[in-house]
């Protein structure tokens, strides 16, 4: 009886141990925040546009930014607009077909961080959306 009281007291100090050791950390994912860096809103189709995301969280009243971050990049329609990560932040997005197309960015360790969300425009490279006069004569 002895025996069994010894295991029985292992096996639950056993358990106790696992579920600490288990525990997730915490990330404090709901600090931290993206950038992204465009040159422009419009990518023409064809053309590659290279885009830039920084990581940062949020201390006190200040931000600091995390280096080394890696990101995961996609955008809402791949028949408009494909993208593709190039690293260290940096992506290539190349236009496909008129049209808008939202550009998302994730950062890949922070899983509570929100998807960053870039709204681009791919046009033809010599579309005219419209022409208006200032005055028209009638006459």
């Amino acid at each position: 009886m002895r025996r069994l009281d010894r295991a029985l007291s292992v096996v639950t100090f056993a358990v106790a141990l696992t579920g600490v050791s288990c525990a997730f950390p915490d990330d404090k994912s709901g600090d931290v925040f993206i950038t992204v860096q465009v040159p422009k809103q419009v990518v023409l189709q064809g053309q590659i546009l290279q885009a830039y995301a920084q990581l940062w969280q949020r201390t006190g009243g200040d931000s600091a930014e995390i280096k080394n971050a890696s990101f995961e990049w996609g955008t809402t329609n791949e028949a408009l607009a494909t993208v593709k990560n190039t690293g260290y932040g940096g992506a290539d997005v190349t236009g496909i077909s008129p049209g808008t197309v939202d550009l998302t960015v994730r950062a890949v360790s922070f899983e509570k961080a929100p998807t960053q969300y870039i709204t681009l425009r791919v046009s033809k490279p010599l579309e005219i959306d419209s022409v208006r006069p200032a005055t028209a004569y009638f006459g």
